[in-house]
């Protein structure tokens, strides 16, 4: 999973923009233990 943001005005708000990690590590965590829970089920 990437993050990317861009275009023209990027540049000038960019400092204001708040970092996303911990919440794209919390995504990609519970996304990767429900597909386990289900992946398991099925077996």
């Amino acid at each position: 999973m990437t993050e990317k943001i861009g275009g023209l005005l990027f540049p000038m708000y960019a400092k204001y923009i708040l970092s996303f990690d911990k919440s794209f590590e919390q995504f990609a965590a519970d996304l990767k233990k429900e597909a386990e829970i289900i992946h398991n089920t099925k077996n």
